[in-house]
């Protein structure tokens, strides 16, 4: 039996760090809301967010840490919060590479807060993950296609790229490719560990591609991926970010990594409760999807591409 390693008290106090400031924020959109709903929703939020704190307050202390160092952090993390540089109903647009986070590194540079930690290099998504892309997936799509969907989503496996010997993933690897999908099978090359929310963007990404892999199996899509990459590197020397899979993908990272940024959301993911968002949320992640996707197909698309014969 394999036994979890101790957390350092540097990773305790990190995510001491990230709860305060999220816990801050709840605060102050429920100062801010006069919706019943919403208020009643967040009050919830941060109820989680005071009992996850109160368990994470002991940790730390019998870990090493002083309640000085915990007051510390918790004045900067208001300050923090108060001071966001995001609106969390807008998002910034921002279109950072792969395994980035912007909001990670402006809120005190914990680039990763994780709910649970892994050292094996393959591992299935959580149910916590695929929570988070049924919900965001529901959203986006039609209904005919959640059954694929879900099938497709409980199939994945994720793995360390770096462990692999497959050619088609030393490949992508040796191009300094972040990720390879190849069906239901993930190879990252910096591997997600389970409930990393800041990694929840490109696991959003590559697991568009593992659901159109389910649906058309997987020779087929690779052949159509094959096909379209090389047209369209014929025509604009880039040899994939405008094919039809890659824009859905990079469209839905990009509102994943938009909606991490609304406190109450991403307080939903964190606690495991996004089944019980505001009924106006999957109409706004939808809008937010076909922003990116608009914004994507105007960067990389190409007219012959996306009508027929050419025809503007």
């Amino acid at each position: 039996m394999s036994m979890t390693p101790p957390r350092s008290l540097e990773d305790i106090l990190a995510e001491y760090r990230d709860r305060q400031t999220q816990l801050a924020r709840l605060q102050a959109e429920l100062a801010e809301t006069t919706d019943p709903d919403m208020q009643k929703f967040l009050q919830d939020q941060i109820n989680i967010e005071t009992n996850i704190l109160a368990d994470i307050t002991t940790t730390a202390l019998a870990a090493g840490a002083t309640q000085a160092d915990l007051d510390q952090i918790t004045n900067e993390a208001e300050e923090a919060a108060e001071n966001d540089i995001f609106d969390p109903k807008e998002g910034n647009g921002d279109t950072s590479a792969h395994g980035q986070s912007r909001f990670a590194q402006a809120s005190g540079g914990n680039e990763i807060t994780q709910l649970s930690t892994s050292s094996s290099g393959q591992r299935e998504l959580t149910d916590r993950e695929k929570q988070l892309l049924e919900y965001m997936y529901q959203a986006i799509f039609t209904p005919e296609s959640m059954p694929d969907i879900y099938a497709a989503v409980s199939a994945v496996r994720i793995y360390d790229a770096n462990e692999s010997w497959n050619p088609f993933v030393l490949a992508a690897m040796g191009r300094g490719m972040g990720a390879i999908t190849l069906g239901s099978n993930q190879h990252y090359n910096t591997y997600p560990a389970p409930n990393d929310i800041n990694r929840l963007p490109i696991l959003a990404h590559e697991t568009i591609h593992s659901i159109d892999a389910y649906h058309i199996g997987l020779p087929a899509f690779l052949v159509q991926y094959s096909g379209a990459s090389a047209a369209y590197f014929i025509e604009t020397g880039n040899g994939y970010r405008g094919i039809e899979t890659e824009v859905t993908a990079y469209a839905v990272e990009e509102t994943v990594r938009t909606f991490l940024k609304d406190s109450v959301f991403r307080s939903a993911v964190q606690s495991g409760t996004i089944a019980h968002l505001p009924k106006n949320y999957p109409e706004r992640i939808f809008e937010e999807f076909q922003k990116q996707r608009e914004l994507i197909e105007a960067k990389f698309r190409r007219s012959w591409m996306a009508t027929p014969l050419g025809v503007p």
